[in-house]
């Protein structure tokens, strides 16, 4: 699909070569439209589906645990980051275990051993002795349902343990990636938290807002408080919110959950409706609710999560759910902020904090 809509994108497949070659065979058989994107044209715009692939003798599932991956040199993770890491493409997209992708980006796996063996380097070693080390963070967009803007939440999935620290870095991490790949001059960043009053939440939060607070006078941030869900989704006042892990998924699936309910409960009742008043099922109605709410969440422009902070500017993740339109909107995505940069800059700004903070 992001092939199709983008004849520019140069994609490399990563997996085991057999099962690539049966699924593009099914996919071509399915849509005509890509089938006619790798057939040969007078302008030569065409892709070779063979030479795209890139082969990997394993993978890693959903349930393996991410540092044991690590033990994996033959995994399609691995084989993706050191393609990325090795200059021969340029930004990772991946809708497989998450945790798994965050540990493998926080190493060198282009590193040969003195055995001459592929292993991984520590890549954090460096950050580490310059004494300002900072957490990652996985930066999720989501569509403001009154505003039409676009919403960022951080961090959806890097840091399973945040400590209020990580949390506040995870502002400056938004902060930079809004100037750079958004084009905000000032981005409005706020607390996700159960309340707007300053003491709401627990002992994380309360610290977490402290601390914000402080970065905000001394200007490496603009804090505009906390906020609650609801305020993320439906009101104009934060451009990114900062958060843990776990409260930042708990918000994102109870607004899943609460869309599908809705979704339902409408369609069954104006199945309903149409059954007692007789007017055809998918008449005008039907057709104008399904473009409303399609319109309002459409995966192609919210697929994918970008993981800043890393040593390398080069892994979007998407949901391991994810069905094409959310791919193809990664895929996109990936090739947007690729090279931007973001990561040098997210250095910058933290040495910045550790003079303030150290």
């Amino acid at each position: 699909m992001a092939l199709v809509e983008d004849t520019s994108l140069d994609v490399l497949f990563v997996g085991h070569r057999d099962d690539l070659l049966k699924g593009f065979d099914r996919v071509m058989s399915e849509d005509k439209d890509l089938k006619r994107s790798f057939e040969p044209s007078a302008a030569g715009l065409s892709y070779d589906f063979e030479n795209l692939i890139r082969h990997a003798e394993t993978r890693i599932g959903m349930d393996d645990d991410p540092t044991e991956s690590l033990k994996d040199r033959r995994s399609s993770l691995a084989t993706c980051l050191r393609l990325v890491q090795s200059k021969e493409a340029d930004i990772l997209v991946t809708p497989g275990n998450s945790g798994a992708a965050v540990k493998h980006a926080s190493y060198d796996v282009t590193h040969i051993d003195k055995h001459g063996k592929p292993g991984f380097r520590d890549a954090w070693s460096n950050r580490r002795k310059e004494s300002f080390e900072y957490k990652p963070g996985l930066i999720a967009r989501l569509p403001n349902f009154e505003t039409g803007k676009t919403v960022h939440l951080c961090d959806t999935g890097a840091i399973r343990d945040p400590t209020f620290k990580s949390i506040a870095d995870n502002a400056i991490l938004m902060t930079v990636y809004l100037k750079i790949a958004e084009g905000l001059d000032n981005p409005r960043i706020a607390l996700l938290n159960i309340g707007t009053e300053p003491k709401k939440g627990d002992l994380l939060h309360r610290q977490a807002y402290n601390r914000l607070k402080d970065y905000h006078s001394q200007g490496l941030i603009n804090f505009v408080g906390n906020y609650e869900p609801i305020h993320a989704l439906t009101r104009d006042v934060a451009d990114g919110f900062a958060s843990g892990t776990q409260s930042a998924n708990v918000g994102i699936k109870f607004a899943e959950a609460v869309a599908s309910a809705f979704k339902h409960v409408l369609l069954s009742s104006y199945y309903k409706l149409n059954s007692i008043v007789r007017v055809p099922i998918f008449g005008p109605g039907y057709a104008r609710i399904k473009h409303l709410m399609e319109s309002k969440t459409n995966y192609k422009n919210y697929g994918g999560a970008f993981l800043t902070g890393t040593i390398f500017d080069n892994v979007v993740i998407a949901h391991g759910s994810a069905g094409e339109q959310e791919i193809a909107g990664a895929i996109k995505y990936a090739a947007r902020i690729s090279g931007l940069g973001i990561n040098e800059a997210i250095k910058y700004e933290m040495k910045r904090r550790h003079s303030f903070f150290s």
